[in-house]
């Protein structure tokens, strides 16, 4: 009986120095691409401000 193959995790980190840089639009175009080039990607966005976490300074929303 042979062991199973090694599953090999790979990952990508978008990240800036500001918010409303386009993090966001960036991190679909990369998952557009690897998809259109076969691979399987999968974006995951993180909990921020907009889900209850407090912020320093005031909101540029406002």
């Amino acid at each position: 009986m042979t062991a199973p193959a090694p599953v090999h995790s790979r990952g990508l980190f978008v990240t800036a120095t500001d918010t409303e840089v386009g993090k966001t639009f960036v991190a679909g175009a990369i998952v557009a691409a690897l998809t259109a080039r076969g691979e399987r990607a999968a974006p995951f966005k993180p909990g921020g401000d907009r889900h209850g976490r407090a912020r320093a300074g005031p909101s540029r929303r406002s």
